[in-house]
């Protein structure tokens, strides 16, 4: 198996166990969609939401530690940065920023392979394609943004022939897409090579299937 395709193949597997759930309205990259409340599978992603407070809270107390890098203090200047630009400015900064840390596998990183870092692991150790999108939605949720109107999805790449992560922010009826393999955030209409798999956030799941 080609090793980025490891990203996040774990994490798809108890998505394929659970029922289908109930119909959504929004429909990205084209898919037709079914939401459910029931998280209790996605083990990796409520993990890493039960981890993200005490490690946000210990990144800041870094920043007094002698000899710590102040992971805290520069992910704060980005979020004076970009909160008070238009939208789409402030969403292409964050993408920007954060996707100027360097890439690299879970197995490598964690010797595991599928992990869901906070930000805190992500900006100390580095991560791959969920991590980039985690801490964009953190980092977004610190500004304002509502969690309801973002998602953590998973799909399937077929350029590169690989799943892949992104994190999707919709507003005014639009999606935008945070992708660490593209600097610019574009709408999920402007890509063809996505195949949407499960969305997530802090409320709910999404499946999704072909139209």
């Amino acid at each position: 198996m080609n090793p980025l395709n490891r990203c996040i193949l774990r994490a798809i597997i108890p998505f394929l166990l659970l029922p289908l759930p109930a119909r959504a309205d929004i429909h990205l990259f084209g898919s037709r969609e079914t939401q459910s409340g029931e998280l209790t599978p996605f083990t990796k992603w409520t993990g890493m939401l039960l981890r993200e407070p005490p490690h946000r809270r210990r990144m800041r107390q870094d920043c007094t530690a002698i000899g710590s890098p102040c992971h805290y203090t520069t992910w704060m200047h980005l979020v004076e940065e970009a909160k008070s630009m238009p939208f789409e400015n402030m969403l292409g900064l964050v993408n920007r920023q954060i996707n100027e840390v360097p890439y690299l596998l879970d197995i490598d990183n964690w010797g595991l392979e599928d992990y869901w870092a906070t930000p805190y692991e992500f900006f100390l150790r580095d991560g791959d394609c969920e991590d980039y999108a985690i801490s964009k939605y953190m980092t977004l949720k610190i500004m304002g943004v509502s969690p309801t109107s973002m998602r953590i999805v998973v799909l399937q790449d077929h350029n590169l022939n690989l799943l892949h992560s992104v994190l999707v922010v919709s507003r005014s009826g639009r999606n935008y897409i945070l992708d660490n393999q593209i600097q610019q955030v574009v709408t999920d209409s402007a890509i063809h090579h996505y195949e949407p798999i499960y969305s997530i956030n802090e409320k709910s799941w999404w499946r999704h299937l072909p139209q």
